[in-house]
């Protein structure tokens, strides 16, 4: 038997895991040169132009270098097959125009790969200010560009930092959206490291306050160090809640300063960012005056149009469940704290409504199809996470109740002000605001956890006596009905449970195990979801167990398909009552099976494609599905 050296089989092995790679994983995979360097493997760069012509990258990038020196070019391009077209390349600013079969195509920086050291500096440079980039990327930027022996891999992965920026999604959205055709991918970045970006990147923040004091501190930081006047621009695409506007580090500007950034800022169609700059606006008034006149500026950029406002909040919501569903599906996002998550697919979600603006006159059905490709994804993955966001809920995402929110928040800013010092005209527009919140029936949705807010409550003192919240849980106690215990669906979502009364929702749980076929099924659904949401919030497995298990029975005693993907999601939110969470998955895996086995026929072809959702969402489930999902196949084959 022939002996062959450790290096040379290392090698046969790279080379046998990388044939068993799709194409597009295998380009993925050597795309830095790293590997293919190490393995000493001669690879092609190809780039598509012009719908068929594909040109080898090194010699595009010649092309790009000759241009940006003012070098002559040729006049004709030879592509991987040997062909030859005629091609004409001209450097506009940062980048390069390439007309190649009567096609422009644009390529931003591609002037930087320019022999003269002195003027790719200067050109990156210029780039930097463009760019939204962490302080990592920026240095790794910097130290591409500024090396001596700048090569093609260096300009292309410049290139790539670059193209990672929220302003390079931004544009590129902005330009399909002006064409009138957006799809999924629209919606999304191609690049990972954009949501790091957009934010900061967590290095090890186990929670919210943590990461806003220490990663997202050192950003914003170094964002005001360099740009004072335009920082607010950037650090405010996060002022998805209260908590992540910065009011200690904003107070180091002077007013003028400080004014001017609000007042720009006034121009966003960001609605939170709004929201963030009247907070700042409401802590600088006793100081400067100007900031009276600048709320109100806000004040009726925000709500002087409620419906136009109601819009734009349609392409943040679109965009909010398209990149919670991606960063849930994303095998290495999923892993992240899931506060980072939901930061980074709320600050994604403002960078599109900036861009967007307002929705087009179907804008009210964009929320809708965004739903339709990712809508079981986005629901499945918020209650997935329950176990440590569990107080704001899915469906909050609906414009309106983001409308409401941003109320909320704007009368808690003014609350803060000294009732002397509140101007009137903030009083007078707050009111007409507050009259459309009740007219719209979403006025208590301004007392619901914002985006950010989903950690657990601290549950405070007892609701004094006599008042209505008080008189609430005392009926419940006395009389554990079902509509009893929906009353209180809005004072559990907006302010926890009260633990007195938690033998009385057993009670009223255990009671629709032995009345399965004589309740309305539609207040049925809505207290075992509440119930559910008390599990999770309190932490109290038994009821979350009972939760789950009324939530099978139901389904085998009125075989109805339509309740499926609401006992899926009952079931999943239950698991979060469980702090042990190995046992919690592994419980709810069983439970799963058993749904599997009672589930009607009809319904199983929706029950896979929600089992494979939550194999895709939650790794740990997904290693514990497989008997749920076989017999879910199994039944569908028999009854085919």
């Amino acid at each position: 038997m022939p002996k062959i050296d450790p290096a040379s089989l290392a090698r046969f092995r790279a080379l046998f895991t990388l044939q068993r790679l799709s194409p597009a994983l295998q380009s993925d995979v050597l795309s830095d040169g790293a590997i293919a360097k190490q393995l000493k493997l001669s690879v092609s760069h190809p780039i598509t132009l012009a719908g068929s012509v594909i040109l080898d990258r090194p010699r595009l990038f010649e092309l790009f270098q000759k241009a940006a020196d003012g070098q002559e070019l040729p006049a004709t391009i030879e592509d991987t097959k040997g062909e030859k077209h005629p091609i004409h390349v001209e450097i506009e600013g940062d980048a390069a125009i390439v007309t190649l079969a009567q096609n422009a195509i644009r390529f931003p920086q591609a002037a930087l790969f320019t022999s003269n050291a002195e003027k790719r500096k200067a050109m990156a440079a210029t780039s930097l200010t463009q760019h939204i980039l962490t302080i990592k990327n920026r240095r790794a930027f910097e130290a591409l560009v500024g090396k001596k022996d700048f090569e093609a891999a260096d300009f292309f992965a410049a290139s790539l930092i670059l193209a990672s920026s929220p302003n390079t999604f931004a544009a590129d959205l902005a330009q399909v959206a002006k064409a009138g055709q957006l799809s999924k991918a629209d919606f999304l970045p191609k690049q990972d490291d954009y949501w790091n970006n957009l934010t900061a990147a967590c290095a090890q923040s186990a929670t919210l306050k943590d990461f806003i004091e220490n990663e997202l501190a050192a950003e914003r930081e170094d964002l005001i160090a360099r740009d004072p006047h335009g920082a607010l621009d950037v650090i405010s695409i996060s002022f998805a809640a209260p908590e992540l506007i910065p009011a200690e580090l904003l107070n180091e500007l002077d007013d003028d300063t400080a004014f001017n950034a609000v007042l720009r800022l006034t121009e966003s169609g960001d609605p939170f960012a709004l929201t963030g700059a009247f907070d700042i606006c409401a802590e600088r008034l006793a100081a400067d005056s100007r900031f009276a006149g600048a709320g109100d500026a806000i004040l009726d950029k925000l709500f002087a149009d409620p419906a136009r406002l109601c819009s734009i909040f349609v392409s943040y919501g679109a965009a909010f469940v398209f990149a919670t569903a991606h960063l849930a599906e994303h095998q290495v996002f999923q892993r992240q704290p899931v506060y980072w998550r939901r930061l980074a697919a709320a600050a994604h979600a403002a960078l599109v409504a900036r861009t967007l603006g307002e929705a087009s006159e179907k804008g009210a059905s964009l929320l809708g199809w965004a739903s339709q490709f990712a809508g079981r994804s986005y629901y499945l993955s918020v209650v997935n996470d329950a176990y440590a966001e569990p107080r704001w809920r899915p469906d909050w995402i609906e414009s309106r109740h983001l409308a409401a929110d941003a109320y909320g928040r704007l009368e808690a800013a003014k609350a803060r002000i000294a009732t002397n010092m509140v101007p009137e005209s903030w009083t007078e527009k707050l009111a007409k605001v507050k009259a459309w919140a009740v007219a719209e029936r979403v006025l208590i949705a301004a007392t619901y956890p914002a985006i950010l807010q989903g950690a657990a409550p601290i549950i405070g003192e007892k609701p004094a006596p006599g008042t209505p919240i008080a008189e609430l849980y005392e009926t419940l106690v006395r009389e554990p009905t079902l509509k009893n215990l929906l009353v209180l669906t809005p004072v559990v979502w907006a302010f926890g449970f009260q633990p007195e009364a938690r033998e009385a929702t057993l009670a009223i749980v255990q009671s629709m195990r032995s009345e399965t076929m004589q309740t309305n099924a539609g207040e049925v659904e809505r207290a075992l979801s509440l119930a559910a949401c008390i599990a999770a919030l309190t932490h109290d497995n038994e009821l979350g167990e009972l939760v789950s298990q009324t939530c099978v029975e139901r389904v085998a005693a009125l075989q109805r398909e339509e309740e499926l993907l609401v006992t899926v999601t009952i079931m999943l939110e239950c698991s979060a009552a469980n702090v042990d969470r190995e046992q919690a998955i592994s419980t709810l895996a069983r439970r799963l099976e058993n749904l599997s086995f009672v589930s009607p026929p009809d319904a199983l072809d929706e029950l896979l494609q929600l089992l494979r959702i939550l194999r895709e969402i939650n790794e740990p489930l997904g290693n514990l599905l497989g008997r749920a999902i076989a017999t879910a196949r199994l039944g569908r084959a028999l009854v085919a």
